[in-house]
């Protein structure tokens, strides 16, 4: 007599050769830490065995075999480009799935557009989503559940979140430890009489004393930071060992970070907001502050010190991955200098980025094409000419005794009236001592942006003023829009712009304007005037300069400069380098930072031509150029170029001149 028993399927053998006929389904399973994939057990089905317990009692009711388990340990439902469901929608679409069973729904997403998304990709493979614990399917009635839960998932998990954020805030602000305590501290769990847990911050007996020792070590200003942990380290400090990391001396990163963690004083940091924390400070807080002073002071030294510099630098990122851009130096073979610009993701390994080393006068290059191509046509030009005009022919004029005599104030207030009267789109200001005092105060009272020292002025297809200045120190030339508010406002250096010819047919109507001044907010008032006599030179009124620079290095060849000068009956002016070395006065710097000139005749004598003093020449009508090196960027905005020693051409320069007057 045989006897059979009944057999429990063996769910390897399931897998590898489901029965014929046998719908087929795939299994998906999910938790949030890492600490529930490591769980056993299957408490409230939080773990991955109870999920697969339950998955699996769900393919049996179905009559279906899971021939595939999908599994995302430590993953969020918040996200879903998670590992593992990407694999699965991917089994599916492949192969002939009749179900994807999961524990809840929300073990697929916990916000409504990823479980549309997930749901419509299962349903475009012909897989029907079933959950092992919820009435969810196809159905009518399945469907709608299934909205409903998604809903409930994604409120749940906003909740949540606010409700931990709530929860952490009210700990950090009763003085609450929020997450580990840092090193040098130890987290304390016990209970108390009632059986309750109770968690404490305690100061670890072994680390403390090192951190203490670090913190006023550095504080004397004697250690750096790589010295400290040096020492540290050869004093046995080692971080707290973990079950999955065992102990390890610290990084130079983690003693700087310990070195700023205001936890040490006593204080606790969360969300940005510190609190007075109830653990026991580890170091007094003016030895806090005065290790932030030397960290201060060691980080201005380290920049002040470093030799890749330039004026785009910080300013410059990498257009495959956005990652600022630095400056490397390169040498070949021969001893060759050659500067780039590095991807710093690239540089560093942070990103996947694969953008080459560019080369910095590329870089240049392309910047300059780009301010070249933004260049208005004449035809705009012409617009903004034709509105300065509309506008001139308006002229309005205030006396007041107030107005006797320039202070800030008065002025202020009389031309803030006008504006608000008036309210026009452009308002325009020499920089000059005047303006340069008055433009940032009128700015700040009507609420607008300023633009100060403009070398050039132009209107946009849109109407909008386009003013332009000398940027990252006199390298570039920025462009400025004002889109926002109204009137656009800027200072325009004096001299930039070209005088027209008398026009005698314009008639100008001058308006009378009355200010109501509050003089109970005038705080200067002017008691004398003392002018002193100096006999100033105004170079922007020369129909001819003659201009020297390195090229011309001493007051001996500037003498010959003055005598080729009074040949010619010009005026002798000078690069930013020759008034800087005493050579010749402030007055007759030509340049950004000196005036800026528009004379028939201009003569570069040994100026290389850097961007700072071409902003203060190039609108000159002729310029001849003298320079040695035949790569002189003057030689680009000079309408004759001679490449030869400044000191050779300029005493034959002169005589032939003399000679051609006798």
């Amino acid at each position: 007599m045989s006897t059979t028993s009944a057999r429990t399927p063996d769910p390897v053998r399931s897998l590898i050769e489901p029965p014929q006929g046998t719908a087929l389904a795939v299994s998906y399973l999910r938790v949030s830490t890492k600490e529930q994939a490591e769980k056993g057990g299957t408490d409230e089905g939080f773990s991955i065995p109870a999920q697969r317990e339950a998955n699996r009692r769900k393919a049996e009711q179905l009559g279906a075999v899971i021939v595939k388990e999908f599994i995302d340990a430590g993953e969020s439902a918040r996200k879903a480009d998670r590992p593992e469901l990407m694999r699965m929608i991917q089994y599916v679409k492949r192969n002939r799935v009749a179900y994807c069973i999961v524990h809840k729904v929300d073990r697929l997403a916990r916000n409504r557009a990823d479980d549309v998304t997930i749901h419509l990709a299962l349903q475009e493979a012909g897989v029907m989503l079933v959950s092992a614990t919820e009435n969810i399917d196809e159905t009518p009635s399945g469907m709608l559940l299934h909205g409903i839960m998604s809903t409930i998932a994604e409120f749940y998990s906003r909740n949540l979140a606010t409700e931990v954020i709530k929860g952490m805030t009210q700990k950090a602000a009763t003085g609450g430890t929020v997450g580990k305590a840092p090193i040098g501290y130890l987290n304390i769990r016990s209970r108390d009489e009632l059986g309750r847990e109770v968690r404490t911050v305690q100061l670890d007996p072994d680390r403390a004393p090192l951190i203490e020792w670090a913190y006023k070590a550095y504080a004397s200003g004697n250690w750096t930071v790589s010295q400290i942990h040096d020492e540290l380290t050869s004093r046995g400090l080692v971080s707290l060992p973990t079950p999955k990391r065992p102990s390890k001396p610290l990084a130079v990163s983690s003693v700087h970070r310990m070195l700023t963690n205001p936890y040490y004083k006593g204080d606790v940091i969360y969300r940005g907001v510190a609190y007075k924390g109830a653990h026991q400070p580890l170091v007094p807080a003016e030895v806090w502050y005065q290790v932030q002073s030397v960290l201060t002071a060691h980080k201005s030294a380290s920049e002040a010190t470093q030799v890749h510099d330039h004026y785009l630098k910080g300013t410059v990122y990498c257009g495959a991955c956005g990652s600022r851009l630095i400056v490397s130096n390169a040498k070949n073979r021969h001893g060759n200098v050659y500067p780039y610009f590095v991807c710093s993701g690239r540089h560093s390994k942070r990103t996947d980025c694969t953008r080459q080393a560019i080369l910095i006068e590329d870089v240049e290059h392309l910047i300059e094409n780009y301010y070249q191509r933004v260049q208005l046509t004449p035809a705009r030009r012409e617009a903004l000419a034709g509105m300065l005009h509309h506008e001139f022919d308006r002229l309005m004029s205030a006396e007041a005794d107030e107005l006797a005599q320039y202070t800030t104030e008065p002025y202020a207030q009389a031309i803030t009236q006008v504006i608000h009267e008036r309210k026009p789109s452009i308002l325009l200001i020499g920089a000059t001592s005047i303006g340069r005092d008055l433009g940032p105060r009128l700015s700040a009272r009507i609420g607008t942006g300023l633009t100060a020292d403009c070398t050039g002025l132009d209107i946009s297809e849109d109407g909008d003023l386009l003013m332009t200045r000398p940027a990252f120190g006199g390298n570039l030339m920025a462009t400025i829009i004002c889109k926002e508010h109204r009137p656009q406002m800027s200072t325009v250096r004096p001299g930039v712009m070209r005088a027209k010819a008398a026009d005698p047919t314009r008639k100008g109507k001058v308006e009378d304007v009355k200010i109501n001044f509050d003089k109970s907010k005038f705080r200067v008032r002017i008691l004398e005037t003392v002018k002193e006599q100096k006999n100033m030179i105004d170079i922007t009124e020369a129909k001819v300069l003659v201009s020297g620079g390195r090229g011309v290095g001493t007051a001996e060849g500037f003498q010959t400069l003055r005598e080729l000068a009074d040949v010619l009956g010009a005026e002798v002016s000078a690069s930013r380098a020759m008034v800087d070395a005493g050579i010749l006065a402030h007055e007759r710097q030509v340049g950004q930072t000196g005036k800026t000139v528009r004379p028939d005749l201009y003569f570069a004598m040994g100026i290389s031509g850097a961007i700072q003093h071409l902003a203060g020449m190039e609108e000159s009508d002729f310029i001849i150029a003298v320079n040695k090196d035949k790569f002189a960027p003057i030689f680009n905005v000079a309408d004759v170029g001679i490449v030869c020693d400044v000191h050779k051409v300029v005493p034959i320069l002169t005589e032939k001149l003399k000679t051609m007057k006798k």
